[in-house]
């Protein structure tokens, strides 16, 4: 899990042509099974849908749901399943993520072979994280954590562990959980597995700042972003843009300026990747910011359009924050 995503779609698109051309619907299946996963970490997230709808088409249970020891230790449908539910949440599809998230989880009971139902709670924690389904994630990782023990699959113990230290630092403030996060990043990147390793970077920073450790979280960020930069991992680019503003303000109140620069940084990237959510986060910050000096039209024109974009999730924490502001702002 060498993170070199550039590389692996490359080989992806060669696989898939070649899969194309020669009839071969199995290997069809896995060429975008391989695709999805490198688009997504890239932050190509309608490309991630694409390539999850076209293996969805294909896959059959009774010929592909037994490859999984043949082709990466899990099984593709259950992969896609839970890797789109991901982009279809930054996609600004909240309700269907969720939806998606739990087939996933269902198709991997289904297939009852201990190493797909770890991977698909482990990848599916993504999701539950960023939506903020907090108590379903805290059972979660507590099921990841159990299951790993009883099947030997180390390689996903830091995944459980650092998000269980997050809910730590989230709910009893706790320094050595935020200590016990980077221990288990570290451990993480010397056992091999350096994927996504922006979006632990993203929730590291994210628990220092609850921790008023802005300098620390300022450390975090910037080794995302250089690690985004150099390896084209661009998923959680701008939530770490976003982040960045916040730690610019805890460290010092007064740098609005360093703030707005990372916060338009924030919206540039999102806007890339077409994620509503980062979007609309960057979005309050932003307005939050400008409502603080003032400018309060401004703050609400920037932030209506960008919140009744979406037609589902309204149950959701980002949409119920947007909308209190909005309410706020008018």
């Amino acid at each position: 899990m060498r993170a070199e995503f550039a590389s692996a779609v490359a080989v992806g698109d060669a696989l898939l042509a070649e899969a194309r051309a020669d009839g071969d619907a199995d290997h069809e299946v896995q060429a975008h099974h391989a695709l999805f996963a490198s688009r997504l970490f890239r932050g190509d997230l309608e490309a991630t849908c694409h390539h999850v709808d076209h293996m969805l088409a294909l896959y059959e249970v009774g010929r592909h749901g037994t490859q999984a020891l043949t082709f990466g230790g899990h099984d593709a449908r259950e992969c896609g399943l839970t890797q789109s539910s991901t982009a279809l949440f930054l996609l600004g599809y909240p309700e269907r993520a969720l939806a998606r998230n739990a087939e996933g989880i269902a198709h991997a009971m289904a297939l009852g072979q201990p190493q797909v139902v770890v991977h698909a709670h482990n990848w599916g924690s993504m999701l539950l994280q960023l939506v903020g389904e907090l108590e379903e994630l805290d059972r979660r990782t507590i099921l990841l954590a159990r299951l790993v023990d009883e099947h030997g699959l180390a390689i996903y113990y830091p995944e459980a562990r650092i998000l269980a230290a997050w809910r730590a630092v989230r709910e009893e403030r706790d320094h050595r959980a935020a200590e016990e996060m980077r221990n288990f990043l570290d451990r993480r990147a010397a056992m091999g597995t350096v994927s996504i390793h922006t979006y632990f970077l993203m929730l590291l920073a994210d628990a220092w700042l609850r921790l008023d450790r802005p300098d620390e979280a300022l450390a975090a960020i910037k080794e995302g972003l250089a690690r985004a930069e150099a390896k084209g991992e661009h998923l959680c680019t701008a939530e770490l843009h976003r982040l960045r503003a916040r730690a610019c303000l805890a460290r010092d109140a007064h740098d609005v300026r360093g703030a707005e620069a990372a916060l338009d940084a924030a919206l540039a990237a999102a806007r890339h990747q077409s994620s509503r959510i980062f979007e609309l986060r960057a979005a309050c910050d932003l307005a939050r910011l400008w409502a603080d000096r003032g400018e309060r039209r401004n703050a609400h024109n920037l932030l209506a359009p960008v919140y009744g974009w979406f037609t589902e999730g309204f149950n959701t924490a980002d949409l119920k924050d947007a909308k209190a502001l909005l309410e706020d702002l008018a």
